[in-house]
């Protein structure tokens, strides 16, 4: 009762239909009370039926989707506290589980977990998605994953997705990316980014981490 006296009555309506048990669903255990188009969203509804698909050969990644059942109460997820730290400890829970799944630790520099954050709708809505790639990288990291996978061409071009994937996120162009892409190429000789080495492509991956930061956008290494 504590609680519900501190909502604002024109919150109270939306509160009491916020259902918990519906704001999440795994990809390769699906959760049955939201597992439609409308919950779920294209993108995600498709991989479900992907990954219950016996005959599809293309292996669908362990993950979990955020409910638009979160969308439709986010305004209040945000307001409340208790309803935020209850929405961040159920991420974490189900981060922990894709951890047991995927035998990778998410925040470790050994074997890490890299997780996509992918932007869906029951509705084409373009230009108005969002993707933030290989979260849960950060300077130590990377190095780790430059270990683990002895490429570190691909270690620090992951990182690099990462920063773009971020900055774009915060409102940065492509073209400001693109720009300092073609830079470095130029700098270097070379028409393709493949064709950079593995000491060049971090020089590119830590130059994209300074300009962003020259232009306000923050950067999260936690």
């Amino acid at each position: 009762s504590g609680c519900i006296e501190k909502v604002d009555p024109k919150d109270l309506n939306l509160l009491i239909s916020y259902d918990t048990r519906r704001i999440t669903s795994f990809i390769h255990e699906p959760n049955e009370l939201v597992k439609d188009l409308i919950y779920l969203g294209n993108k995600g509804y498709n991989l479900v039926l992907l990954a219950e698909e016996k005959n599809v050969k293309v292996k669908v990644p362990y993950g979990f989707i955020l409910t638009t059942e979160i969308f439709r109460c986010y305004t209040l997820i945000k307001k409340y506290r208790e309803l935020w730290e209850h929405y961040e400890k159920i991420i974490k829970e189900r981060i922990k589980i894709l951890e047991k799944l995927t035998g990778r630790k998410f925040g470790s520099a050994k074997k890490p977990l890299i997780l996509s954050v992918r932007s869906g709708s029951a509705i084409s809505m373009p230009r108005m998605m969002n993707s933030i790639l290989n979260v849960g990288l950060n300077l130590e990291i990377v190095e780790g994953l430059a270990e683990e996978s002895g490429n570190l061409w691909f270690a620090w071009d992951t990182y690099r997705r990462f920063i773009q994937s971020w900055a774009m996120a915060h409102g940065l162009p492509r073209d400001f990316f693109n720009n300092l892409m073609r830079t470095h190429k130029r700098r270097y000789k070379v028409k393709k980014k493949k064709q950079f080495t593995g000491e060049q492509m971090k020089e590119l991956a830590l130059l994209y981490r300074e300009e962003i930061s020259k232009q306000g956008v923050p950067i999260v290494d936690d």
